[in-house]
């Protein structure tokens, strides 16, 4: 994928890329989310996200289905690519789901971190 050939795309179809990899155009409000060069990158990093990565936590590859019937525990705070679901990070989640984190929770990928 390249970030210089997705930026000769028009705003309209960069919109309807966005929306087929579930990307939000605008908040509640209806104002737009995105400037088209802030929309490029986000579609970059959307398509890359569903590329094969190995799992920081057990090592294992894995890919993220487009439209999984069980959504990853976890998306990376940086790239957006989806946690592996394996025991490690299971358990992760577990934990964190009884825990009381007023501020929230960041997880980062392998790749990231």
């Amino acid at each position: 994928v390249n970030i210089q050939r997705i930026n000769q795309f028009t705003v309209v179809l960069l919109e309807n890329c966005a929306e087929f990899l579930g990307i939000p155009l605008a908040d509640e409000k209806g104002f737009k989310l995105f400037t088209k060069p802030s929309l490029v990158s986000r579609i970059y990093l959307g398509l890359m996200a569903l590329m094969p990565a190995k799992c920081g936590e057990c090592g294992d590859g894995y890919v993220i289905d487009h439209e999984a019937d069980i959504a990853p525990f976890f998306s990376c705070f940086r790239c957006f690519k989806g946690a592996h679901h394996c025991e490690r990070n299971r358990a992760l989640h577990q934990t964190l789901s009884v825990l009381d984190t007023p501020s929230g929770f960041v997880w980062l990928c392998d790749e990231c971190h």
